[in-house]
């Protein structure tokens, strides 16, 4: 397993190289009897009495913990454990527990703060009521791959198995295994839904509410596909049924990709909240999506925005009339090209000044939120959650929150974030239509003169490379001069 960048920011290195801060070891040391064993193990501390009590499956536990309240629940929860005899593991520290909430996790994996190994499935049943006692004024991110024991919000469970039986798979992973009724061999699978083996019976009667599967969402939209998903939520595609129109709607589970701050607490949800208020302050410009309002559904918060028409730059760079490597000695695919990258240059810039203009800066701006139409090549930014104020909550969080290659090397992540990184980030996105290899810059930054040097060389006109020079180092003025002063010789292509 890597973690990038947890150990290293350049490289992957394996997460056993990672030196884990001592507040949960600390826990376990404090509270468990002397006869146990604490050792790391990967992302995990292993916590075990001098003998071994679990069998090879079964109903297993986990508990679920927001930053703020990590601490206490492992310390209940480690006595517990102590008392029983019962076999754990948690997250070694609190950055590890953040990584495991955040927006990239595996969402079959997310939430599960500790992992508890109960030896029987008698003892289960005692556990989980224990558990659900000693944390009841306590709320965790929900485990998509559990259910949650009754009383509790941040206890779950699910039937799995305890030892690591695997299988080599045809590609060469492993597949973790649970014996079936019949004796035969099953895949032990981690899903963002909870499921038994048939002839496994729930030990617990189901919750009421469904888990979000309504396709209606606030009586207004209707949800026809799933766009994307994260840990945090998914992206779906909508209609509004009030106006006939595509919408977009983006949800937020509670608890997840949390973050502690001086004035409290800030989630997922509270992410998409301020998303939200970013995009009604900016929804006079133009150059955003529109918001539609907010909605909750189950325990799920939902934000509804008016649909992007176009795709992601990153994957409009790829059309072939765009691509220039194997194109340079065509004057005509040249032109092309620079009719393209005129329109799209004057869109973006336009679109970053407006956001500007009305006291934000965005922070995280890449290919995969410049959304380009691909009839008219106008431009609109998508998932502004990191643009901010100076004085909003998110600022300080902006300062780390970029996508790497979009933002100046030497001041990644280390001081405010001002509108010249945007600038910076504009030029780096109209760079990656000639050359998509701006997240390599950190590591050799003369790469990125010398490779658009060589298509200058070779046929590229300069206004390309100086209007990216000059977004480059923040000058707006002189960027939007030099699109000002030059006209492609082509036109633009029809996409239509």
């Amino acid at each position: 397993m890597s973690a990038f960048p947890f150990v290293d920011p350049l490289y992957h290195e394996p997460i056993g190289r990672y030196a884990h801060s001592p507040e949960f070891e600390r826990v376990l040391t404090d509270v468990l009897p002397e006869s146990w064993s604490v050792e790391r193990s990967g992302v995990w501390m292993a916590a075990r009495p001098p003998w071994r009590r679990y069998p090879d499956q079964g109903f297993k536990l986990h508990v679920s913990a927001v930053p703020d309240d990590a601490e206490e629940i492992l310390r209940r929860v480690a006595m517990i454990c102590g008392e029983t005899a019962t076999e754990f593991k948690c997250a070694a520290d609190p950055r590890l527990l953040s990584h495991i909430n955040s927006k990239r996790a595996s969402r079959g994996s997310s939430g599960k703060f500790m992992t508890l190994y109960p030896e029987s499935d008698h003892a289960f049943e005692g556990l989980a009521a224990r558990l659900a006692e000693a944390t009841a004024e306590f709320d965790g991110p929900y485990i998509l791959s559990d259910r949650r024991v009754p009383g509790s919000r941040c206890v779950f469970y699910r039937y799995g198995g305890f030892s690591r039986r695997s299988r080599m798979r045809p590609d060469g992973t492993r597949e973790y295994l649970i014996r079936g009724v019949d004796g035969s061999d099953l895949p032990d699978r981690r899903q963002p839904f909870f499921a038994l083996p048939e002839g496994i019976a729930d030990p617990f009667p189901p919750e009421d509410a469904a888990s979000g599967s309504d396709l209606r969402i606030g009586d207004r939209f209707e949800i026809r596909e799933a766009l994307a998903f994260s840990n945090t939520g998914g992206v779906y595609l909508a209609t509004d049924l009030a106006t006939g129109a595509d919408a977009v709607l983006k949800e937020a589970r509670p608890h997840t990709s949390s973050w502690s701050m001086q004035d409290g607490y800030l989630d997922a949800v509270g992410m998409l909240e301020h998303e939200h208020a970013v995009l009604t302050d900016l929804a006079g410009t133009g150059v955003t999506v529109q918001p539609l309002g907010m909605h909750r559904a189950w325990e799920h918060t939902f934000l509804a925005q008016s649909f992007a028409p176009g795709e992601p730059l990153r994957s409009f760079r790829g059309r072939p009339e765009i691509i220039l490597t194997t194109h340079m000695d065509d004057p005509e695919r040249v032109g092309q090209f620079c009719g393209v990258f005129h329109t799209v240059a004057r869109g973006l810039l336009a679109a970053v000044r407006a956001v500007h203009e009305a006291g934000y800066v965005i922070g995280d701006l890449s290919p995969n939120n410049i959304m380009v139409d691909a009839d008219t090549l106008g431009v609109t930014l998508i998932d502004v959650e990191s643009a901010h104020r100076p004085d909003d909550r998110v600022a300080t969080l902006a300062r780390g929150w970029y996508t790497p290659g979009f933002r100046p090397l030497d001041e990644a992540g280390r001081r405010a974030v001002t509108p010249a990184d945007d600038l910076y980030a504009a030029g780096m996105a109209l760079y990656s239509l000639v050359m998509p290899v701006q997240h390599f810059f950190r590591l050799h930054p003369e790469a990125g003169p010398r490779f658009i040097d060589r298509f200058v060389a070779a046929g590229l006109p300069e206004e390309v490379r100086d209007v990216i020079a000059a977004l480059a180092r923040g000058d707006a003025e002189a960027a939007e001069a030099l699109l000002d002063a030059w006209t492609p010789t082509l036109s633009v292509p029809s996409y239509a």
